[in-house]
């Protein structure tokens, strides 16, 4: 028996990798299909379905394998980033009470130093903001601001600094591909940078430095308030 359990457990956590492989490369459908080959009354399962559901989209679906992780949490197969990723689920649902008691729950478990601890703090103003909007509404005009930074492309995720000089954003345009056949554009979508000179737009372009360096997708989600950090 004892040898059936041991081979059944390196079964497990052979699945697990090849889960993990599939979703650093960002094929999250089929780390989803490996997952579905494990047993569904597990923490480390659910809590991977729920980052993958995550990432393509469907968030109800997300929150729901969360949620169960969480109910399946122990000391022993503890992971503090699900509270980040419950935050992140909850606030785009609009979910803001809940939203921020996750991202409180995950900063109060990190030591200041850490820089994850600034972005949750960054994260529960976002909730705040939230709040607020909802209690005291805003009337606001959305405008399109043309070429050249709109484009017939995906264009999503803008964070522009205090002082509205430069403006970083997620697009799928093309930049080094020969042909929108390449990928569908959902899945080649990088982050840009354009700098405002006299009210006027530059041309954007790729964002360097560390940041658009994988095969896939990469998107930008936030911009501290001095315009020094990056949050993806």
């Amino acid at each position: 028996i004892s040898l059936s359990l041991g081979a059944y457990a390196q079964s497990t956590m052979e699945v697990l990798a090849e889960a993990d492989y599939f979703m650093a490369d960002e094929y999250y459908e089929e780390a989803l299909k490996q997952l579905d080959r494990l047993s569904k009354n597990s923490f480390e399962v659910n809590f991977r379905r729920g980052q993958c559901y995550y990432y393509l989209g469907q968030l109800k679906e997300s929150m729901e394998q969360l949620e169960l992780a969480q109910s399946l949490k122990t000391r022993r197969n503890s992971n503090i980033d699900i509270y980040f990723f419950l935050g992140k689920v909850h606030h785009r649902l609009f979910h803001f009470e809940k939203a921020k008691v996750a991202f409180e729950q995950f900063m109060h478990q990190l030591p200041r130093d850490d820089f994850r601890y600034q972005l949750a703090k960054d994260q529960i103003q976002m909730c705040e903001n939230g709040l607020e909007l909802i209690r005291h509404p805003m009337n606001v005009k959305v405008k399109n601001l043309g070429a050249p930074i709109n484009t017939e492309h995906i264009e999503l995720a803008p964070v522009i600094t205090a002082d509205a000089s430069v403006l970083v954003f997620t697009s799928s345009r093309l930049h080094n591909r020969k042909s929108k056949k390449d990928l569908p554009e959902e899945e080649y979508e990088k982050i840009f940078i354009s700098y405002s000179q006299n009210g006027i737009w530059s041309p954007p372009g790729l964002l360097k430095g560390d940041v658009n360096q994988l095969k896939h997708s990469e998107a930008n989600s936030g911009l501290s308030p001095d315009g020094r950090e990056l949050f993806l």
